[in-house]
């Protein structure tokens, strides 16, 4: 998950705090209120801080919504409890946070859409100023693209950015292992779902940058045997800032060049 998102589970440590609040109050002389500080007020405390993480993490209103109802609970627990008012509180909340949950687990990197039609698998090299031919080709088709660049992408499309600088839905350069289970993930998802996966990896060269050549085509025969398995393709932008002695060996183990 991104950084900026895990740091939102910090917010938790607002439950132990508030513990040490009441008791500050109660040395202070001061009577805490009835319900305040007990399970119940730290359950309550805990949904509310749970549906505001999921909504910034997962953007699904539902799944932070359905909290609510279960907090109320809470919140009157004395009133509410062993009522038909909790009851229903209590089942709704459930039952739509179980859905949502489900829903959300649920989804992965292959979005679904018009199959690929694409004559060979493998890893395919394109020269980089073909490269932009091959995106505008497959614009209608789901399409995993590993890239550098910023901008607009078909909604079908799984797009990660690899920098050396942490952003949602960016992999470091050096996350080699971590950019492989990205694309076999999604190779046997689009499998699965009766589809080809379409792998498009526009970084070759920042890569190289930051790795050892050998662990790069390395990285590149694992991900081309999972596409021939899997009967994927994954194409590899080559561009001309990769030395002459590394395009020959990387050729080697490719299935095709354009």
């Amino acid at each position: 998950m991104h950084p900026s998102k895990t740091s939102l589970f910090a917010l938790y440590l607002l439950v132990p705090v508030s513990h040490v609040v009441y008791r500050i109050i109660e040395v202070l002389g001061y009577k805490v209120p009835k319900g305040v500080g007990g399970i119940a007020s730290d359950s309550r405390v805990m949904l509310l801080i749970t549906a505001y993480v999921a909504y910034r993490v997962f953007k699904r209103p539902w799944l932070s919504l359905s909290m609510i109802p279960v907090a109320v609970v809470f919140l009157g627990y004395k009133v509410l409890r062993g009522t038909f008012l909790g009851l229903s509180l209590m089942a709704v909340g459930a039952v739509v946070f179980s859905i949502a949950t489900i829903r959300v687990t649920r989804e992965g990197l292959f979005k679904g859409g018009k199959a690929p039609e694409v004559e060979t698998k493998g890893l395919v090299l394109v020269e980089g100023r073909k490269l932009k031919s091959i995106l505008d080709k497959y614009h209608d088709s789901p399409v995993l693209l590993l890239t550098r660049e910023e901008g607009e992408f078909p909604e079908n499309w799984s797009v990660f950015r690899v920098s050396a600088v942490p952003f949602e839905n960016s992999i470091p350069p050096t996350a080699l292992e971590k950019i492989r289970h990205v694309i076999v993930q999604y190779l046997l998802e689009a499998k699965k779902s009766g589809s080809r996966g379409l792998v498009v990896i526009d970084c070759l060269d920042f890569l190289l940058l930051y790795n050892d050549k050998l662990a790069v085509l390395k990285f590149l025969g694992d991900v081309r045997d999972h596409a021939m398995v899997n009967d994927g393709v994954v194409f590899v932008g080559l561009s001309e800032s990769v030395d002459e002695h590394t395009r020959r060996l990387i050729e080697k183990l490719s299935d095709e060049k354009l």
